[in-house]
């Protein structure tokens, strides 16, 4: 039988190996996946109370301000132990920045409401809202590309598609999975790209997989960039674990995809249900 550490000591371990961003991270998923939630709020709300940057240790950069910072922060990934767990922290991260996720699925409304009749450049006003009071995100990315397609401005999209390269293109920055992501995403706007091309073309770049990170890499990016063709992928929780390096707005929509795909699947369902009230 394991012994229970105390809390005090679980925030001494952690004030210990803060400057060393491996160590910390270990220490970070043990706490993770503790089986005691409270225990865990307690430790992570006081940690970051007492010493802000604590956060960063957590969940890395959750509100990129520039397509630089996106996807930028050096995060360790580690193999999900439960659904439950990850789905837990993922809730605890978004609950550090509740005022900005608020605020989030205010100006979505807005902003799908106003490309539903046809006001794009109001759309791109809420979008430019979105960058200054928020910050970027994947989600405002593939916005602009929808928006710029349905304008007939494919222009603006190739220049928005370099700029972004440009700005990723150093090759020892850890840099996530954002290019990629916004590469298919960019493609996926397009009006003249048929969804069997998409499909293929998505199948072929990912196939060649032998490690278990690969295939998880794998299911990461056929969840992520076509959700409804992909939703039932075997570990549900891989969605959440390599989203971490996004900002928290990308971590909260593919959070609530995994809360609909875990109940589709009938996974955890009294915890999925729990979860979906908050």
């Amino acid at each position: 039988m394991k012994s229970i550490i105390p809390k005090y000591q679980i925030k001494q371990n952690l004030l210990r190996v803060l400057g060393d961003s491996k160590k910390c991270s270990q220490l970070v998923c043990a706490l993770k996946n503790s089986a005691d939630f409270n225990l865990i709020v307690q430790v992570v709300t006081e940690l970051i109370k007492s010493i802000p940057q604590f956060e960063k240790r957590c969940w890395g950069n959750m509100l990129p301000k520039t397509i630089k910072e996106l996807g930028h922060e050096k995060i360790f990934f580690y193999k999900p132990i439960e659904l439950k767990n990850e789905i837990n922290w993922v809730i605890l991260g978004v609950k550090q920045h509740i005022k900005a996720i608020k605020k989030f699925i205010t100006y979505k409304k807005l902003f799908e409401h106003q490309v539903l009749l046809g006001q794009y450049s109001n759309a791109l006003d809420t979008l430019n809202s979105v960058e200054n009071e928020i910050g970027v995100s994947i989600w405002f990315y593939e916005s602009k590309f929808i928006v710029y397609e349905m304008m007939g401005a494919q222009d603006k999209s190739i220049t928005l598609i370099s700029q972004i390269n440009e700005a990723k293109q150093d090759k020892g920055a850890d840099n996530g999975y954002v290019t990629l992501l916004l590469y298919y995403l960019w493609n996926r706007s397009k009006k003249d790209l048929s969804a069997i091309k998409y499909d293929e073309d998505l199948y072929n770049r990912f196939k060649k997989n032998r490690t278990d990170f690969q295939k998880d890499t794998y299911n990461y990016h056929l969840f992520r960039l076509n959700y409804y063709i992909n939703y039932n992928i075997e570990n549900t929780s891989i969605p959440l674990v390599m989203e971490s390096t996004n900002s928290i707005i990308d971590r909260y929509i593919v959070l609530l995809q995994v809360l609909q795909s875990a109940l589709v699947k009938e996974e955890n369902m009294d915890m999925i249900v729990s979860r979906s009230l908050y």
